[in-house]
């Protein structure tokens, strides 16, 4: 009866995937090519981005680029 029995695996969303997953696609591939995009300091890009209305953390991503986020995890 209790042969399958297993711990669920819990997920965690990548901030950056869900607001990038709520923008047009001209703004999705702006946003990801700027968060990876090693030019821009984690803490400038997080301002630039709250001017616009848009609230990602310095580490949120930090994350996303080194792809220990939610995104890249199995």
């Amino acid at each position: 009866m209790l042969e399958d029995l297993k711990p669920t695996k819990r997920t965690y969303p990548c901030k950056v995937d869900l607001v990038a997953k709520e923008l047009s696609e001209s703004d999705r591939k702006i946003l990801l090519k700027a968060v990876d995009d090693p030019e821009w300091k984690y803490k400038t890009l997080q301002n630039e981005l709250a001017k616009r209305g848009i609230r990602l953390v310095d580490t949120t991503i930090a994350r996303h680029r080194a792809k220990t986020c939610g995104c890249y995890r199995d």
